[in-house]
């Protein structure tokens, strides 16, 4: 496991994954590439994901997990902590990640 992906961020990916895309996304690996997917989902989507406004976020693009800080990588998985015991923004965030299956399906198997 790495800084990005530990137990907690696993959980909380498998969760919100299989939210979107069905029971079998409890079963998916989860890469530092998808849980940066998926923070980015959360990041561009504004309208869905009010309460996140007040959670501080990393500045600048986000790369590669290798390139962020103890601060960001705290954030991120704190985005995603907050995310997966949302109900209203696991919802609204649905119709975005049905339209990044694809990259969805490429980061988990590290494509």
């Amino acid at each position: 496991m790495s800084q990005l992906v530990d137990l907690y961020t696993t959980e909380n990916m498998h969760k919100i994954l299989s939210k979107w895309y069905g029971q079998a996304a409890k079963q998916w690996n989860i890469s530092e590439d998808l849980v940066l997917l998926v923070y980015q989902m959360v990041a561009d989507s504004k309208s869905c994901t009010t309460t996140f406004n007040y959670v501080p976020r990393p500045s600048g693009p986000i790369g590669t997990a290798r390139s962020l800080t103890s601060v960001a990588i705290s954030e991120i998985k704190s985005v995603i902590k907050n995310l997966a015991d949302d109900e209203h923004a696991i919802a609204c965030l649905k119709t975005i990640a049905w339209k990044k299956r694809s990259q969805v399906t490429m980061a988990r198997d590290g494509i």
